[in-house]
């Protein structure tokens, strides 16, 4: 298998730029999405958001794992991914996914 991200690694798009998070827009079992703003393009994102707990490395493969699976797709009806984030936040370990945000979407 692929080894699991270092913490403080990210990939692509706006997880290198600067971004400012929001309030959330919604929560789910894996974590929670809030609304962001990527500075540097004026573009507004959705971040999906995991707190990676000690000895739970199988939910970071698993987000990385989404992450990967629909980076490379294109279509309409699925949202694009802009980037991954690994790394502390706040004395924690986050996960972040950034993707496009689409006003009035379902998070499911």
């Amino acid at each position: 298998g692929r080894a699991p991200p270092r913490p403080g690694s990210c990939c692509g798009g706006p997880a290198v730029k600067r971004v400012k998070i929001g309030d959330p827009i919604g929560r789910g079992s894996f974590g929670t999405v809030k609304r962001g703003l990527c500075v540097d393009r004026g573009e507004q994102l959705a971040i999906k958001e995991t707190e990676i707990r000690e000895g739970r490395r199988a939910d970071l493969a698993a987000i990385q794992q989404e992450y990967e699976l629909y980076k490379g797709m294109e279509h309409p009806n699925i949202v694009r991914q802009h980037g991954f984030y690994y790394g502390e936040v706040d004395g924690r370990r986050m996960a972040r996914i950034y993707m496009e945000y689409m006003p009035g979407g379902c998070l499911a």
